[in-house]
């Protein structure tokens, strides 16, 4: 609470009492952020709710507990781990697996490939327009937005990718945190395959303790208000995080509101509305997360749905995008996007006919995603988004 959130309540503090004519200078605290905080919080609180409701024994090894705790490949950015999951594995007796450290090699690769490759070259074009939105048109900001939606995707799930293939290696099995959730056909659906340990984690110790679905339909509403709400201010202490969070409350209250209706609980809309319909409404979620503030995204918002900007022509929009980079790069970044999502969205067949084939052409598979991070990979200082919470 003291590293995340004092400077915050602070500056708010002053701002309440400049409405009251008071000035008060804000203290401010610099100081670096411990490494994973957040995650590893989560993971410790995980243990010792598991224990104390008791669902897990205490563990007695003190130094297994910490290894636990502190697990190096999922500490920075998960996923967030049950004792009964990971802590039970440091209890067994772990040899050397060939094909499960070939596996987790080869997950760690595709991860790299993600995030170097895919995600770093997006935001070459999506962070100058986020920066200062208000210099581009209605369009430009659009795809901005998608990209950014792809950006934050290969990001975090390269990361996952890299964390469970070094924990495979090891001999450990880390858990699912993302199943294709741009493919979800709601909110609710997103939410059950984007960064699944931490919506578990909040569904588990905050909306079901709070009385999760069990209550009236207003009781519903607020208990999802609230998680999604801490769901916000634990990605950052600042209002659009909030308000992001509160955003998606607001999603799975009409999710929930729909499903408890009965003449509308029968009423499905076909994929080929549904997946777009909720990647639209993710989108306009990401604008406040991604966003420096509120009025900026706000801003982004009422420039996207401005009737003034919706006849500017294709090429306007790729030049003002198009900064630093060429065509060539922008188009590039499209067909990575769509090869990613093809392979993982049929990555089970995929994988079924790749280790069917003969072991030279496996090798050559490799060697070309080596070269395709080395030459079309980004490597300057950009960190993994996560690292930030």
């Amino acid at each position: 609470m003291f590293f995340k959130y004092f400077n915050f309540v602070n500056q708010n503090i002053s701002l309440i009492a400049l409405l009251f004519g008071i000035h008060i200078n804000p203290l401010v605290v610099t100081i670096g952020l411990p490494l994973g905080l957040s995650f590893h919080t989560f993971q410790g609180m995980s243990y010792v709710i598991e224990v104390y409701k008791k669902r897990y024994k205490p563990e007695k090894n003190i130094l297994r507990y910490a290894l636990f705790v502190m697990f190096f490949p999922q500490i920075a950015s998960g996923p967030i781990e049950r004792p009964q999951q990971l802590l039970k594995q440091f209890s067994e007796i772990v040899t050397f697996d060939y094909t499960q450290a070939k596996n987790g090699i080869r997950l760690m690769l595709w991860g790299m490939l993600k995030k170097v490759a895919v995600a770093d070259r997006i935001a070459i074009f999506v962070d100058p327009i986020f920066a200062h939105p208000s210099g581009y048109s209605s369009l430009s900001l659009i795809m901005a937005t998608v990209l950014f939606a792809f950006q934050i995707y290969y990001d975090f799930s390269g990361y996952i990718d890299i964390a469970r293939g070094a924990a495979a290696v090891l001999g450990y099995r880390l858990e699912l945190n993302f199943n294709n959730p741009y493919t979800s056909t709601s909110v609710q659906d997103f939410w059950r395959r984007w960064n699944i340990t931490l919506s578990l984690w909040f569904r588990d110790y905050v909306y079901i303790p709070l009385g999760g679905n069990r209550g009236s339909l207003l009781q519903t509403i607020k208990n999802l208000f609230i998680t999604f709400l801490l769901c916000g201010l634990w990605h950052g202490a600042a209002w659009h995080y909030v308000f992001w969070g509160a955003l998606n409350g607001l999603y799975l209250s009409i999710c929930h509101i729909k499903s408890s209706i009965s003449r509308l609980k029968n009423i499905v809309f076909p994929n080929y509305i549904s997946i777009p319909f909720t990647f639209i409404c993710v989108c306009i979620g990401w604008i406040f997360f991604r966003a420096q503030s509120i009025n900026d995204a706000l801003n982004m918002i009422k420039t996207i749905f401005s009737p003034t900007h919706s006849h500017t022509p294709i090429g306007s929009i790729l030049s003002s995008i198009i900064l630093t980079q060429s065509k060539t790069e922008f188009f590039l970044v499209l067909i990575f996007i769509l090869i990613v999502e093809y392979i993982q969205i049929h990555k089970n067949k995929i994988m079924q006919i790749f280790i069917r084939t003969p072991l030279i052409f496996r090798w050559a598979i490799y060697s070309l995603l080596l070269w395709i991070i080395i030459l079309a990979g980004e490597f300057g200082n950009t960190s993994f988004i996560y690292y930030s919470f």
